[in-house]
């Protein structure tokens, strides 16, 4: 799974993913593929950041994996009560 990180508030924050740092500015996307360890970190002394996040699957999935991956998270949001569509 990669995910796009598009801040719209917010300064001084970082994402880690797999060892890796970044920072995160507004206005300045990044893509990273958040199925690694990650964290994220906020300094900036904001009442609150804002991120759009945007989950696509990674190119280098097969169809097969693309399905399971699909049926994963159908029954993850039916576990928490969430809609399944």
């Amino acid at each position: 799974m990669l995910t796009l990180h598009l801040p719209l508030r917010g300064e001084g924050c970082e994402i880690v993913v797999n060892g890796e740092r970044r920072e995160w500015h507004v206005g300045v996307p990044s893509v990273m593929d958040t199925t690694f360890l990650h964290e994220t970190r906020s300094w900036g002394g904001e009442d609150f950041e804002m991120l759009l996040l945007v989950d696509f699957w990674h190119p280098a999935l097969t169809e097969e994996e693309v399905r399971a991956m699909e049926t994963f998270w159908r029954a993850a949001r039916r576990r928490v009560g969430l809609n399944a569509g």
